[in-house]
């Protein structure tokens, strides 16, 4: 992957959006949400309902009323949709906006949850990282052993056999392909356990295993 003005190369496979500063990145993450709410709202209704019927196939991995936590959840559709299948959830945001009662606020690099405390994350937000390392090891930190980690993904920039997904301005996360982001999580003790294609913004689903050692991997 090349460098383009306004981003920077993470690794060999990643590029991330330069800020001037962490509050620089924090404030126009904050934006996207106040800048079309109508949007946000018809698109997270919309979430509600076509993630509600695809959790059906976890249903056998960790069954309801396991708690789910929802990373950079806006206005809670991923959330309502948990709910719906008896699930207890709640989310996190930078910006919830107010009277969201599916989603406080909360940043993705530092979450405030106990070690292990979670059975289930669900994110399509991995393109608004600012810091993969970061995310990766408070969701590692987070989840409790055998937990999992559900994945909604873009595709990627030099992704085989498909047009190249494109950045948004308030995206700050690209990665070269699907293998290379599950490559790297793999690496970080999440295992790929299932992997899907359904329409959207985000049509790549991923689903990720929490293993008790990253020693396993190479087992």
């Amino acid at each position: 992957m090349n460098h383009r003005d306004g981003w920077q190369i993470t690794n060999e496979h990643f590029l991330h959006r330069e800020y001037d500063d962490y509050d620089d990145y924090i404030e126009i993450q904050q934006l996207k949400h106040n800048q079309r709410p109508e949007f946000a709202k018809r698109s997270s209704d919309s979430l509600r309902k076509v993630l509600a019927s695809r959790l059906t196939t976890i249903d056998c991995l960790i069954p309801p009323p396991a708690n789910v936590l929802c990373l950079g959840a806006r206005a809670g559709g991923e959330v309502a949709a948990f709910m719906d299948n008896g699930y207890f959830a709640t989310g996190i945001d930078l910006n919830p906006r107010p009277n969201n009662e599916f989603v406080s606020y909360g940043d993705f690099h530092n979450l405030v949850f106990p070690d292990q405390s979670v059975d289930m994350i669900y994110t399509n937000s991995f393109d608004h990282v600012l810091n993969i390392d970061r995310v990766t090891s408070e969701i590692y930190r987070v989840l409790r052993i055998g937990g999992l980690l559900l994945t909604e993904n873009k595709g990627g920039t030099s992704e085989p056999g498909f047009r190249p997904a494109r950045s948004d301005s308030y995206d700050c996360l690209e990665w070269d392909s699907l293998q290379d982001l599950i490559d790297y999580f793999e690496s970080k003790g999440l295992v790929s356990i299932h992997r899907n294609r359904h329409k959207g913004f985000t049509p790549w689903a991923i689903t990720f295993k929490k293993i008790d050692s990253i020693s396993k991997l190479s087992s």
